[in-house]
């Protein structure tokens, strides 16, 4: 996913940076791609009309439970994927 096809959706970086619950200084330290981590929560918040390009980089990863306040009471939606269960993982122990 490219931050201007982000910044397109959302109108400007300050509501990308909103959309996200972070600085509008972090999303400007981002080169033309979006992190990985970013682009599946922006894919979650947008409801799909922005998709990231990068298949499997969040393999095991129910992206349906993020958001707000669905895994482990997370109060954002990156919060909440960074505590997602990796259901992979899970299966190797």
């Amino acid at each position: 996913m490219r931050k201007a096809d982000a910044i397109a959706h959302f109108g400007s970086v300050a509501q990308v940076a909103a959309a996200l619950g972070i600085s509008t200084q972090a999303v400007s330290q981002w080169g033309e791609l979006i992190p990985p981590l970013r682009a599946i929560v922006l894919q979650r918040v947008t409801r799909g009309a922005l998709k990231p390009d990068y298949p499997g980089s969040m393999a095991g990863v129910d992206i349906r439970r993020v958001r707000r306040g669905g895994v482990h009471g997370a109060k954002s939606a990156t919060e909440a994927l960074l505590n997602a269960p990796n259901q992979e993982a899970a299966a190797h122990e």
